[in-house]
């Protein structure tokens, strides 16, 4: 199976995933009653596409080849198995590792409504959103992502106040992207 691109996992990770979920759920593909519209390893696929891209309900059955309510059906039932799956195998995001360089940057994360908030207003960026600062190792793997803070607050003050300063600790190489010019309230 390869669905990297969409689930953002190997082939043998996603292997053992629904290896995992059948565990669980191991009436799924049987032929008793009324049959499932997508036999388990699909819906597992299907709830991964969903959980990483945050796609629309109805855009991804139409994907996958079934209705919304079956899309939210699977979603609802199957969410909280692979989740916990997905934890237990060790396939989120996990901590640093001791004595790794990581890069931080940050970034603005844009949303709709700015006059509820005039904070959430960027000025280095033109919008309004939130800036999210994040951690990756040097392979481009994601390892943490902090608090959300308003987009109009630097990257400086974002780096310490979201958290990810104490996340980071004392990694050696630490890349953080400076800004040279701030965002103005």
């Amino acid at each position: 199976m390869r669905f990297h691109r969409t689930t953002g996992l190997s082939p043998y990770q996603l292997s053992l995933l629904v290896g995992r979920v059948e565990r669980w759920l191991p009436d799924w593909d049987r032929a008793l009653g009324r049959p499932h519209a997508l036999p388990l390893w699909k819906a597992v696929i299907l709830l991964c596409f969903l959980l990483r891209h945050d796609a629309v309900q109805e855009m991804a059955g139409e994907l996958f080849g079934c209705s919304q309510p079956t899309v939210s059906r699977y979603g609802s039932l199957l969410r909280p198995v692979v989740r916990d799956s997905l934890k237990r195998l060790g396939f989120g995001i996990g901590r640093l590792p001791r004595g790794e360089p990581v890069l931080v940057d940050g970034f603005l994360a844009p949303c709709w409504d700015w006059k509820a908030a005039e904070q959430l207003f960027s000025a280095k960026h033109r919008r309004c959103g939130h800036n999210i600062q994040v951690i990756s190792d040097l392979r481009g793997r994601l390892r943490a992502v902090g608090r959300p803070l308003p987009g109009a607050r630097h990257d400086a003050f974002a780096f310490t106040a979201s958290g990810v300063e104490a996340a980071v600790g004392r990694h050696p190489g630490l890349a953080v992207t400076r800004v040279t010019r701030a965002a103005t309230c």
